[in-house]
């Protein structure tokens, strides 16, 4: 007797035909998608190394010199980037600004907020005399801007070297 159609020469050829160029399809495609998927990640880190030096710059390249003080920062993101920042303030008239912040969330939700607060800050710390008064009109600023969940934790100092004094204002920050 004849044997089954499945077990002739033929058959057999065409299956394993078939089935090596499937199983070349699949190799070819998985490596395609493995070099897509490798590129795109290297230019996902390429873009966040881009920003933890766009964040590095924006931070200050020196303490200001203030008689009577040793001021110092130190700057190291949890991260590539993060949330956390601190700032130098020449708000004149013998005044020096000294802010420390946190801004919720990790990563580049959290340094793209912290940028946002630290330009504000600049801003109407231009028009604000007191620490408190600084920190007011930057909430009211910040608020509209950011997401229901996400807050910025801010500690401003304020020395005027004129009077000797130390001015200083919470928001949030222990």
């Amino acid at each position: 007797p004849a044997p089954p159609f499945y077990q002739t020469g033929i058959f057999l050829v065409v299956v394993s035909i078939i089935g090596g160029a499937s199983l070349f399809v699949a190799i070819f495609l998985s490596v395609n998608r493995w070099r897509a998927s490798r590129a795109e990640k290297l230019r996902l880190q390429r873009e966040l190394e881009d920003a933890r030096q766009t964040q590095v710059r924006l931070l200050p390249e020196s303490a200001p010199s203030v008689e009577g003080f040793d001021i110092a920062g130190f700057f190291s993101p949890a991260r590539e980037v993060g949330g956390d920042f601190f700032d130098y303030l020449s708000l004149g008239d013998g005044k020096t600004g000294i802010a420390l912040a946190d801004v919720s969330g990790k990563g580049l939700k959290g340094a793209m907020n912290a940028v946002l607060a630290n330009g504000m800050l600049h801003e109407v710390a231009k028009s604000n005399a007191s620490s408190g008064e600084i920190l007011s009109a930057l909430n009211a600023g910040l608020y509209p801007r950011m997401e229901d969940y996400m807050f910025t934790a801010l500690g401003l100092a304020i020395i005027d070297q004129n009077a000797g004094t130390l001015q200083w204002a919470n928001a949030a920050q222990p």
